[in-house]
Order: C-alpha cells, then sequence, then structure tokens
C-alpha cells in the first residue's frame, strides 16, 4: 500500500490542475490531507524502531556471515588432507561436502540457504569427525564454527519475531489503512473520470491492476517473508500476491491449499518450489511431520511478473 499510494499520489499532484478545473474537491488541502494519511500509513508499517532493530539484526547476521569464512577455508584443507589416498575413506567426496552452497549464502546474505547448507555440512563434519581430527580438526575449531551459524539463525528467528509484532500491531490498527485506501480508490476513480475521454495515455496512472503489475516490476521482493512452519503445525499467511514462487526450504513434506483453511491440500516436497494461488490474499501451509525437530521454513522468491 504505501508504494501504491506514492504512484497515485505523485500522479495527483502532476496533474492536479486537471482535477481542480473539473472538481474542486481536489485542491491543496486534498493533497495535504493525502500526505499526512500516506505518513501515518509508513509510520505504523515501518516505524524507525522497527527498522532501526531491522538493520542491527541484519547488520549482525551478515557479520556473522562473513565470519564463517576463515573457519570454512580451513575447514576445507583438514577435508583434502582427509581425502588424500591412502587416509580415511569419507562418507562424501569433498565436491559433495557442501562448501559451495555454503559459500553462496554467506556471499548472497541468504540466512534461509546458509541455514539449509549448514544442516548438510554439519551431518557431514559429524560423520567424518574422527578423520577430521586425525588430521588437526578439533573441538575448538568445529564449535566456533557452529557458534557462528547458530547466532546467524537465532538472529533470524529474533528477526521473524520483530516482523511478527510489527504485524500484529498493524492488524489491531487497521484504521489508517482503511482511511489511506479510500481516498487512493477515490482518486483513482476521478482520475478515470477526468482523463477517460481526453487523455488515454494517463489512464494507467489512476488504474489499480497497472499500478499493482508496476510495483511487481519495480520490486521483485518476495511478497511474504520466510516463514518456519513448526512440526504438525498449521499457519496460515495473509497478504500473499497470487503467482507467488516459494520454495520448501526444509527437511519434510508439507501441504497447502488456498485460503484460511487446509481444504483439499496439494503436497508441497522438501526442496521444491510451488507458485501460489491464494483466496482472499491467504493460503494455509501444515507441516506433516511428527518429528518434534521437523520444523522448516518456506520462503517466497517473488511474484511472477506479467
Amino acid at each position: 500500500m504505501p508504494t501504491l499510494s506514492k504512484f497515485i499520489y505523485d500522479a495527483l499532484v502532476r496533474d492536479l490542475a486537471d482535477f481542480s478545473a473539473e472538481f474542486p474537491d481536489f485542491n491543496a488541502g486534498y493533497i495535504t490531507n493525502f500526505t499526512d494519511r500516506i505518513k501515518d500509513v509508513n509510520d505504523l508499517i515501518n516505524p524507525i524502531h522497527f527498522t532501526n532493530s531491522l538493520k542491527i539484526i541484519t547488520a549482525r547476521q551478515v557479520k556473522n556471515m562473513k565470519a564463517m569464512r576463515p573457519f570454512l577455508d580451513k575447514l576445507e584443507g583438514y577435508v583434502k588432507l582427509a581425502a588424500k589416498p591412502g587416509g580415511a575413506v569419507l562418507t562424501v567426496t569433498l565436491n559433495d561436502f557442501g562448501f559451495k552452497k555454503l559459500r553462496e549464502a554467506i556471499t548472497d546474505d541468504d540466512v534461509e540457504g546458509l541455514d539449509l547448507a549448514f544442516r548438510t555440512m554439519k551431518k557431514n563434519i559429524t560423520d567424518n569427525y574422527a578423520a577430521l581430527v586425525a588430521k588437526g580438526y578439533g573441538d575448538a575449531k568445529r564449535d566456533a564454527l557452529y557458534a557462528l551459524a547458530d547466532a546467524v539463525n537465532d538472529d533470524n528467528a529474533l528477526q521473524n519475531l520483530e516482523v511478527d509484532k510489527r504485524d500484529k500491531k498493524v492488524e489491531d490498527n487497521l484504521t489508517p489503512l482503511n482511511t489511506l485506501w479510500k481516498i487512493m480508490t477515490e482518486v483513482c476513480d476521478f482520475g478515470k473520470r477526468v482523463y477517460k475521454s481526453t487523455h488515454q495515455s494517463k489512464l494507467d496512472d489512476y488504474t489499480m491492476e497497472s499500478l499493482l503489475n508496476r510495483v511487481r516490476n519495480e520490486d521483485a521482493r518476495a511478497r511474504f517473508r520466510s516463514v518456519t512452519i513448526e512440526a504438525n503445525k498449521t499457519n496460515v499467511l495473509s497478504n500473499v500476491i497470487d503467482n507467488t514462487k516459494a520454495t520448501n526450504m526444509g527437511e519434510t513434506n508439507l501441504e497447502w491449499s488456498p485460503g484460511s483453511v487446509l481444504n483439499n491440500p496439494q503436497l508441497w516436497a522438501t526442496h521444491t518450489q510451488v507458485t501460489v494461488t491464494t483466496m482472499n490474499g491467504k493460503i494455509t501451509i501444515r507441516n506433516i511431520s511428527t518429528d518434534e525437530d521437523g520444523r522448516c521454513r518456506v520462503k517466497a522468491l517473488g511474484s511472477t511478473r506479467r
């Protein structure tokens, strides 16, 4: 809504003379009220303390991810030594140990990707620990690497908690959003009345579907953040845009369906991508694992552009 409102506001400011010539209610006072209502919504959705908190957490995550690199470089050396002919037989090859995917996640600042890649790395370390220790690896080096990965995941959980708190506040204070929405739809309605017969090229600036497509084209970020689904739990995600592509990042299968009730669910297998269709902007996801450690994340990749 903040992005849409800015598009509509900019169009109205540009075309105010045309509006006011036909409909005097659209004047400087109307612009001032529009500006204030946009500020109300921005203050609600992205308050300063919230954005600052996320920046601090994100910066800490990036710092800890980058700090993993020296430990990975040395660990890779121990794996190479352990894999030399005549030594121990490792359960996986060097190429399959997990270094490539983990480094890619660090380069991309991809917390979810790092979590998934590090699970593979951790298993390979555990399965081949004796062989690595024989070449000089040890608990201190291992634990330091594990601590950094744990810190990144802890901050991801903290970040999700901050977003949940913000979302709850938004849900409890919908009046500013409803007020701004009424202004936006009113401007679009009268924009069409002003330009339908005189300036067809400007109609897209006052057509909601065209504006939504513009938002999607300018912002290909995920339409919902990554969400953790606990084992044997059901989550309802709201404000999801149709045609969002999302990936099951976890090690357990999920079920999902459009709407706020799990009706005729579709299987969402681990490590696979689905194209989401919604009902009133909502989807329901269930983690069908019965293992208490079977939590997993789903991550949106952005909506399909039209």
